[in-house]
C-alpha cells in the first residue's frame, strides 16, 4: 500500500511540474501567458494548444519519447522552437512525460 501511495504523490508532483514547464514553454514560444491553461495530460492524450490563438499545437509521442510541434504553427513559434531555452524546456518535458507514462503502467 505504501508504494502505491508513494506513486501516486509522485505522479501529482510531476503533473504539476509539467503543468509549470508547458507554461514556460508557451510562453518562450508565443510570448504570451495563457489563462486558462490545458490539461498537462492532454500533451500525449491529444494535443497541447499553444496561446497563439490556436494555430500552434505540441505533443509528446510516446513510441519516439519527443515532444513535437504539430500543424501549421505561427512563424515565431517555428523560430522560437529550436532556440536554447526552448530546447531545454522541451527535454524536460519529455523526461516528465516519460516519468509519469512509466508510473501508470501497471
Amino acid at each position: 500500500m505504501f508504494r502505491w501511495r508513494s506513486d501516486r504523490i509522485a505522479m501529482f508532483d510531476f503533473y504539476l511540474e509539467l503543468a509549470s514547464l508547458l507554461s514556460a514553454l508557451d510562453f518562450e514560444l508565443t510570448g504570451k501567458n495563457q489563462p486558462n491553461p490545458g490539461k498537462p495530460e492532454s500533451v500525449w492524450t491529444d494535443m497541447y494548444y499553444l496561446s497563439d490563438g490556436g494555430y500552434s499545437r505540441i505533443k509528446y509521442f510516446e513510441l519516439s519519447g519527443n515532444l513535437e510541434l504539430l500543424s501549421e504553427p505561427l512563424e515565431k513559434v517555428k523560430q522560437n522552437w529550436d532556440n536554447p531555452e526552448c530546447i531545454k524546456l522541451r527535454t524536460n518535458i519529455e523526461y516528465v512525460c516519460n516519468r509519469i507514462i512509466s508510473l501508470e503502467e501497471p
